[in-house]
């Protein structure tokens, strides 16, 4: 039962976040498109349970390799993130990869290092996992472009 109301709760975020917003009459409403704030900035972050990632961010993609842990050798790029401000150096990630398929979100803290993951992988397969973590930023590096 718990399973099934994460599900729920984390297809609801993810439908809030990625669902294109309706067109603004007012030019000046920045929340119309989405963004791409983190272009430019790499970092490394680490679960406590051992997997380490490095993620970049550049020109509305991203891409991530796994440096340990038991996933340690995978990655992916050039795949398409939309991203919002909300709060202080706090930023939401979103992206999709539908080859796998897996649907991934990100809270991340740049203010305090650290960050938060919720993601449906392998959605509506036989090896479907519900991720939900967190873990601790180093190694953050901004292109000063």
């Amino acid at each position: 039962m718990n399973k099934v109301i994460y599900l729920y709760f984390t297809l609801a975020i993810a439908a809030l976040i990625s669902a294109p917003l309706q067109a603004s009459t007012d030019a000046s409403d920045k929340y119309a498109v989405a963004e791409h704030l983190l272009d430019g900035v790499s970092f490394e972050y680490f679960y406590q349970t051992g997997g380490g990632l490095k993620i970049s961010f550049d020109d509305g993609l991203l891409g991530y390799e796994w440096i340990s842990g038991q996933r340690k050798g995978n990655k992916a790029s050039n795949i398409p993130y939309q991203s919002r401000k909300i709060g202080e150096r706090l930023f939401i990630v979103n992206w999709q990869e539908k080859d796998k398929p897996d649907f991934v979100t990100l809270v991340i803290d740049l203010k305090h290092n650290t960050m938060y993951s919720s993601a449906i992988l392998r959605y509506g397969t036989e090896q479907e996992v519900i991720h939900f973590n967190g873990a601790i930023i180093e190694r953050l590096e901004v292109d000063s472009k």
